[in-house]
């Protein structure tokens, strides 16, 4: 009988507490939470909630919700991996917790290195004219380029 007892007080226990974290899920107790997105000139970070009327772009959430992350790279930059708290953001998207988080952000700067001869080993010598072709395709930007001049003697 005790046994009986102690287990229809444990039932009632899991119901109420379930209703209860229903409510404060889905009623005025949940508030939204700070999406922080680190600074960087690699690109930018857009973050989006679901709606009732779609995505929407925000920088707060209620715990619970999923948040989708999308990261726009500016040229030159290479992303290496997008971090919420410090873990490792999983198919662009996390669900929020009950605190405000922080998007952190790893990147690469691309560096393009070129090297070039003179034709038959020709010296070229200070107030020479030197022309460069740079081509660019559909993957890459050229966005700058830095010549450094190295003597050999």
């Amino acid at each position: 009988m005790k046994k009986i007892y102690f287990i229809g007080i444990a039932l009632c226990i899991l119901l109420v507490g379930g209703i209860i974290s229903r409510i404060i899920i889905d009623g005025q107790n949940n508030p939204e939470h700070l999406i922080t997105v680190e600074n960087s000139n690699a690109g930018t970070i857009i973050t989006r909630v679901q709606t009732d009327d779609g995505l929407h772009e925000t920088n707060v959430a209620k715990a619970g919700q999923e948040v989708y992350v999308e990261f726009i790279l500016n040229p030159g930059y290479e992303l290496d991996e997008l971090h919420v708290n410090g873990a490792d953001l999983i198919d662009g998207k996390f669900v929020m917790p009950w605190a405000g988080v922080s998007i952190q952000i790893e990147y690469t700067l691309i560096t393009y290195h070129i090297n070039f001869h003179t034709a038959n080993s020709q010296r070229i010598t200070t107030g020479s004219p030197i022309q460069y072709t740079v081509e660019s395709n559909m993957f890459y930007m050229v966005v700058k380029i830095r010549l450094v001049i190295k003597h050999h003697t």
